[in-house]
């Protein structure tokens, strides 16, 4: 999970695996904070808009309040939270989808994979993805 400032009150955090965004939603997002990673040290209680990017590219954004100060960084309480949000963030677009599938067709030419036939479930989210009748 890489951290940085994007303007006065902005800060993007970007995941750069499913894992990650798993992680940091069970541990502190679903209770409604985040450990935000910087050098910098924004004034407690300010309110901040923070860029949640996930590892496909997919971008949420959300308020979030300085609450407290910690070791490399700072605590923030985030506001509402959709409930989906793991499975927004690791949202492929069709067209990354169709590329993935194309480079593994190149690597497998025989069209033999490792993977079981069938939809594909990644890490842990709920997004089903089907393309050209391909799972």
């Amino acid at each position: 999970m890489r951290c940085s400032r994007t303007g006065p009150t902005g800060f993007t955090v970007e995941f750069e695996n499913a894992d990650e965004v798993l992680r940091e939603y069970g541990t502190n997002l679903s209770m409604g904070g985040l450990r935000l990673e910087t050098a910098e040290r924004p004034a407690l209680h300010s309110i901040l808009t923070i860029t949640l990017r996930g590892p496909f590219g997919a971008v949420e954004e959300l308020p979030a309040t300085v609450v407290a100060p910690l070791p490399g960084g700072v605590a923030l309480a985030v506001g509402a939270l959709p409930k989906d949000l793991p499975d927004r963030l690791l949202v492929k677009t069709v067209r990354e989808a169709v590329a993935a599938r194309d480079a593994e067709d190149a690597e497998n030419p025989s069209g033999e994979s490792g993977a079981a036939a069938g939809p594909q479930y990644t890490s842990g989210t709920k997004a089903w993805l089907s393309i050209g009748g391909r799972t």
